[in-house]
């Protein structure tokens, strides 16, 4: 049996991997049972969004007997959006646009969610949690879709509300120890590292949002998903060309891109974490100045170093605000567009320009 949701099909060397049959069928049947359930907003959400992503149209039953909160803005542009003649809403699947060697992907229910710490402005790379604000002890159990055990760490596989790539989900180690989003101790980076090299699936892809990069939760967690098919980030041919070793990627257009590539051979962990712990002290002596995302791939880590979302801010108020904060996807060269008009008028240079803003000095 294939293992297809929608419009995405996952790639025949994923197929057989056992850790990813496993994953795809938690992922489907919490699905299935969210929107069954419709306990609640999240649920809710959860079963719109996917719906809508995997292409598949949305019943606006959905959202007629949940109290908006959270996510008022959806539900309510959901219920005046309702085709009277099958009841569903109408909004189009997801669209992606090639520009230039980038992609313009536009989604109009992400481009409702809301931003939470993606776009405050004092935010230290090594914030503490608060337990007051959101965060992952607070959702509801239907949007936790499976729970493995790897290393003594409990790990908890929720599903992205508002999905940007096929089986996008957070991966929250210890999700009740309530560690801030900050990679302290190499530890977070073997732990990761293991995992995906033990799941064993080529395509299996893991991003990392610090804090000040895009990063919505101040909780501890990476983002999961797949390349497919249909569906591949623009950095990863480049990724691919590289030769093992540390090397800077000079051809990318975000400035000191970093590839790991020949982990336990050419390079080590050791290696990307002392790269971690120089940006935190830079960090940490000039506050809200610098951040960073990672791109991991079974076969090398990409350190993207770039500047503080509050360095940039007027930028996205004006000639930026066809993004609504460029984090890890934007970094490879996905970049979600906050309407249809922009993602039809944005342009390479455009992009570009983005990346410059973006980039270390």
């Amino acid at each position: 049996m294939r293992l297809k949701l929608g419009r995405h099909t996952l790639l025949s060397s994923s197929q057989a991997t056992p850790f990813t049959k496993i994953f795809f069928a938690a992922y489907c049947q919490g699905l299935a049972k969210a929107g069954l359930s419709k306990t609640s907003e999240a649920t809710a959400v959860v079963f719109a969004t996917h719906s809508n992503f995997y292409g598949f149209p949305v019943p606006a039953s959905l959202f007629r007997d949940v109290a908006p909160e959270r996510h008022k803005e959806l539900i309510v542009s959901s219920l005046n959006n309702v085709d009277p003649a099958d009841d569903t809403v109408r909004i189009r699947p997801p669209v992606d646009k090639a520009i230039g060697p980038f992609v313009g992907h536009f989604n109009s229910f992400r481009a409702l969610r809301p931003l939470g710490e993606a776009r405050k402005k004092d935010l230290p790379i090594d914030s503490p949690f608060n337990p007051d604000n959101f965060h992952f002890g607070k959702v509801q159990p239907p949007e936790i879709f499976l729970e493995t055990k790897e290393s003594g760490r409990t790990l908890s596989f929720l599903y992205n509300l508002f999905p940007l790539a096929p089986f996008h989900s957070l991966l929250v180690p210890d999700r009740k120890a309530n560690r801030p989003q900050y990679i302290d101790d190499i530890g977070q980076l073997t732990f990761i590292w293991e995992f995906i090299y033990q799941a064993g699936d080529p395509n299996l892809r893991i991003g990392y949002n610090s804090l000040g990069a895009h990063a919505s939760v101040n909780q501890f967690h990476y983002q999961l998903f797949y390349n497919t098919t249909t569906w591949r980030p623009p950095i990863e041919a480049l990724v691919e060309a590289m030769p093992k070793g540390v090397n800077v990627m000079n051809d990318w257009p975000l400035r000191q891109t970093t590839v790991f590539k020949g982990i336990g051979k050419e390079t080590s962990l050791n290696e990307v974490f002392y790269c971690l712990k120089r940006l935190h002290a830079a960090a940490q002596k000039n506050p809200n100045t610098i951040a960073y995302n990672l791109y991991i791939m079974p076969e090398a880590i990409v350190l993207l170093p770039r500047a503080h979302q509050s360095t940039y801010t007027n930028y996205l108020n004006t000639a930026g605000a066809f993004t609504s904060g460029p984090a890890f996807a934007e970094m490879t060269g996905y970049w979600f567009v906050t309407t249809e008009t922009h993602q039809q008028n944005l342009t390479e240079a455009q992009i570009r320009r983005a990346y410059e803003i973006i980039s270390l000095k």
